[in-house]
């Protein structure tokens, strides 16, 4: 399942994420909910009403990427879900406190001879 990015903000930036009771189904919401259950986050029925348990499985996604858990889809999360956000590339290594490169240690000099 892979939302555009266009279909995301557009949810966003209107405001058309609304909760159960005040809109009417919604196919942009729909289309998150389909991939939070492929993605293992289970939104309960998918009825396009961005609702409690659709919430509750949004915060849950947030949490697994490092987000802030804020259960609204925001720019962030309509990335990650679409498979368009990519991750902070890891740390470089840390320098070894003798300046070697690499963080080794140089090899030890070899016993002496008897």
């Amino acid at each position: 399942m892979i939302l555009t990015v266009a279909v995301a903000l557009a949810l966003v930036g209107n405001g058309l994420a609304q909760e159960k009771g005040t809109a009417s189904s919604d196919p942009a919401i729909q289309e998150f909910q389909k991939a939070l259950k492929s993605k293992g986050h289970d939104p309960g029925a998918v009825d396009g009403i961005l609702g409690p348990r659709t919430k509750g499985a949004v915060k849950s996604f947030q949490t697994t990427q490092g987000f802030e858990a804020t259960g609204e889809i925001d720019e962030k999360t309509a990335q990650a879900l679409s498979g368009r956000h990519k991750p902070p590339p890891p740390p470089p290594p840390k320098p070894s406190p003798n300046g070697a490169g690499g963080g080794k240690k140089p090899p030890k000099p070899p016993p002496p001879k008897k």
